[in-house]
């Protein structure tokens, strides 16, 4: 009657023992899944992000030959020789100069906003996945005491490559976001410009010159 007590202590011993290693398991399990989804989440909001940069940018350079084509029509190369005679010639010579300046850099700026795409980090293809899953089932079928499933490797390492992507993406966006700043204010100035030289150009018509 004694060791048959003893025996179910030491089972009931066990059983308690492996409820909590299970529950370990669990709640470890539970942060890995947690932390996976914050990095997806924010790898997601930088490819996004990437998109709407790239979108912006395209549509500045669809934008910016329009307005380079309004200060060609304002040009008039016929004053050139009464610039640093009157004052109103040599102020739409200025405003029209500067306002090609800015539309350049715009431009400059814009590309420089466009061009990064194809550097940003990547999961990479789900085949490339299926691969790695099955090269990591034969390596634990090698190793029959490991405690780590194919499942928990994978969350960790994708985990790792969306944390490293996250280093690259989330610098890349915030020097795309720079450019893209910098291209709008100077199309800004550039606009100020055209509008101040399209002044001068209408008082030199109305005066006849």
């Amino acid at each position: 009657m004694a060791k048959t007590s003893k025996k179910n202590n030491t089972v009931a011993k066990k059983v308690r023992k492996l409820g909590r290693s299970l529950e370990r398991r669990e709640h470890v399990v539970e942060r890995s899944l947690y932390f996976y989804h914050l990095c997806y989440d924010q790898y997601k909001l930088e490819l996004q992000e990437a998109d709407k940069l790239y979108q912006k940018g395209i549509i500045m350079l669809l934008v910016l030959p329009i307005l380079g084509t309004v200060v060609a029509r304002l040009g008039r190369i016929d004053l050139i020789g009464e610039m640093f005679v009157r004052v109103d010639v040599f102020l739409y010579y200025l405003f029209l100069c500067s306002a090609f300046f800015f539309f350049v850099v715009s431009v400059v700026y814009t590309v420089l906003c466009v061009c990064p795409r194809s550097d940003y980090k990547r999961l990479g293809a789900i085949i490339k996945w299926k691969k790695w899953r099955e090269d990591y089932e034969k390596y634990l079928s090698d190793k029959p005491d490991s405690e780590k499933s194919v499942d928990d490797a994978m969350v960790e390492k994708i985990c790792s490559n969306l944390a490293e992507a996250q280093t690259v993406n989330a610098p890349l966006n915030e020097k795309r976001r720079r450019h893209f700043k910098k291209s709008v204010q100077t199309v800004a100035l550039g606009l100020i410009s055209v509008l101040s030289a399209g002044l001068f150009y209408l008082l030199l018509r109305i005066q006849g010159v």
